[in-house]
């Protein structure tokens, strides 16, 4: 009789741990999953990036290989396009001036390079707010208007030398105005100076392109300025400047293909 209920006894305690064992078992197995698929699902809830640099879009190249697209590659502010963001994620070049942070340190590197070249490079405009922008139009409008223009005439004119407000890429955060310290106008005379020349020559080697040049205003809207530099990218700036073309036609090459 005891040898059975030592026996029975035995067989209750065995069947207890192994309901015990199991029970933790399945617990910690349980606990694992549910931290696994929350680790998966915060990789996949975490916002989009839409700081400087942000990706915009990818695609894929000839070689079947991601070809990585930024959004200041394709931005295209202009009269038919008016800027509509993203806000420019500022940074302060020179003291006092801003630029968009993905443009802030390849601008930096264009001064240094040239300067070491005994260039007397200087910023004369960078980001401006939709407000300044509203009263450089403006201004230009009430000269005109002095002149004896009539209203309509006035603004269509100004807005050949100052963009209207929402059209101007100095709003983007992007677009630079860069002169000789020792020529300060802005006309076509600042082409002339060895500054420019030099920026002309090298600006698409740190991601920038004159953005208004010669003969393109019937495309561009805009006369043509020759101290006027847009960031868009080292890959993009080259194939522009070596092409001797606007954004405009760059970007509408790329439709058509």
């Amino acid at each position: 009789m005891e040898e059975h209920l030592v026996r029975f006894s035995g067989r209750i305690f065995f069947t207890v741990f192994v309901f015990f064992l199991g029970f933790f078992a399945g617990s910690f197995l349980v606990l694992f999953q549910v931290r696994a698929m929350a680790a998966e699902g915060s990789r996949w809830d975490e916002p989009e990036a839409v700081g400087s640099g942000s990706l915009k879009e990818s695609g894929e190249t000839g070689t079947g290989t991601a070809e990585e697209k930024f959004w200041f590659e394709t931005l295209l502010v202009n009269a038919q396009h008016p800027f509509e963001g993203p806000a420019p994620s500022l940074e302060t070049v020179e003291g006092s001036y801003q630029l968009d942070a993905c443009a802030a340190q390849a601008l930096e590197e264009m001064l240094e390079a040239g300067r070491a070249q005994g260039l007397k490079l200087k910023i004369c405009s960078a980001y401006r707010s939709r407000e300044r922008q509203s009263s450089l139009f403006e201004k230009k409008v009430q000269q005109y208007l002095a002149a004896g223009w009539t209203e309509s005439s006035a603004r269509e004119e100004a807005a050949q030398t100052v963009a209207r407000p929402g059209t101007s890429e100095h709003e983007t955060g992007l677009a630079v105005d860069l002169v000789s310290e020792d020529y300060q106008l802005l006309d076509e005379g600042q082409e002339r100076t060895k500054e420019q020349q030099w920026l002309m020559e090298n600006c698409s080697n740190y991601g920038f392109i004159l953005r208004y040049p010669t003969g393109k205003t019937d495309i561009t809207g805009i006369i043509y300025e020759p101290w006027h530099y847009r960031y868009v990218g080292v890959r993009i700036a080259r194939e522009i400047m070596d092409q001797g073309i606007c954004l405009e036609e760059y970007l509408k090459e790329q439709e058509d293909r």
